[in-house]
């Protein structure tokens, strides 16, 4: 998709959505209306912070979340206008398939994650490591994969599936009858 409107993680640029917007009125008067006339409030829907312009002077400068840019796409009644709503439409769009797939990786995360401590329960591993396998095996897995130990769900999706597929790998050993010592001694020399 290409790039309209530069949205970045601070959110989108006020001045620039007033210029592609092609909005008539000076920048000032159209985002102080904006926020009086339609209810923006500073630090939920907008922030600014002061600037200096080109020739020295000081400027106010809008950081716009990405609704409140909509909303003032939505309702500028120009041609740029509809373009940009169809535009954060299909951003929208995007960041919500890219939320679903990330639920549906982590939802498989838990499934994989399941099968190893199930696997670990039925081998009997907990019971002959004092109740200890289950943080030793993970231990190893996030040492194996590199990855600062931490809650699976501050991953992002390629540190996940790096430890999946450790944890699988791990998996297929206990089932074909290796201890933690002899999972260890396989693994390390590959992933290490």
């Amino acid at each position: 998709m290409k790039e309209l409107i530069r949205v970045t993680e601070n959110g989108v640029d006020g001045r620039a959505l007033y210029a592609f917007l092609d909005i008539k009125h000076r920048f000032n008067d159209w985002i102080g209306n904006s926020v009086r006339d339609y209810g923006f409030e500073e630090g939920k829907d907008f922030y600014y912070f002061s600037s200096r312009s080109e020739a020295g002077r000081k400027t106010k400068e809008y950081a716009l979340t990405i609704e409140m840019a909509k909303e003032l796409s939505m309702v500028a009644k120009t041609p740029r206008g509809k373009q940009a709503r169809r535009y954060f439409i299909q951003c929208e769009k995007i960041a919500k398939r890219a939320y679903k797939d990330a639920i549906a990786a982590r939802v498989a995360g838990k499934i994989a994650r399941r099968s190893l401590t199930d696997e670990i329960r039925d081998k009997g591993e907990n019971d002959r490591m004092h109740g200890h396998a289950y943080s030793t095996y993970s231990k190893l897995a996030y040492k194996l994969t590199g990855i600062e130990k931490g809650e699976r769900e501050t991953l992002n999706p390629e540190d996940l599936e790096r430890l999946e597929n450790v944890e699988s790998l791990m998996r297929g050993l206990l089932k074909a009858g290796k201890d933690y010592s002899a999972i260890k001694d396989a693994l390390t020399p590959l992933l290490t």
